[in-house]
């Protein structure tokens, strides 16, 4: 089978699930939250596919305890606070993402005008 019947194929089944087939969960299911692992208690790590770790949050009482947030570590600094744990692992995936592309938009040299 070629790879753009294969692409199709799995297409077909997204599709048939969320019409309310139960073959395959749709895309839009997944949340960066199904990443976190919890251990010790208050703490997640951020696991990739391939079993790394590529972040923490650690839950912390604010303001004499009366509330909590999510501290965000992302490379071993606090890449910000967040209200929620939902909202923390959104921050910290999209960071995790941010780091497997270019830095900076594209860099194209199209001639014809001289700097």
């Amino acid at each position: 089978m070629s790879p753009s019947a294969v692409a199709m194929s799995c297409i077909r089944r997204t599709l048939d699930a969320s019409a309310g087939g139960s073959e395959a969960p749709h895309v839009a299911d997944w949340h960066p939250i199904l990443a976190a692992v919890e251990g010790p208690t208050g703490v997640w790590r951020m696991v990739a596919p391939d079993g790394r770790e590529y972040g923490r949050i650690e839950l912390r009482r604010v303001t004499n305890g009366a509330r909590v947030r999510y501290k965000t570590v992302w490379r071993g600094e606090v890449l910000g606070w967040a209200a929620t744990l939902r909202e923390a692992c959104w921050r910290l995936h999209g960071a995790y993402l941010a780091a497997h592309g270019p830095s900076g938009g594209p860099v194209a040299d199209w001639g014809g005008r001289d700097a």
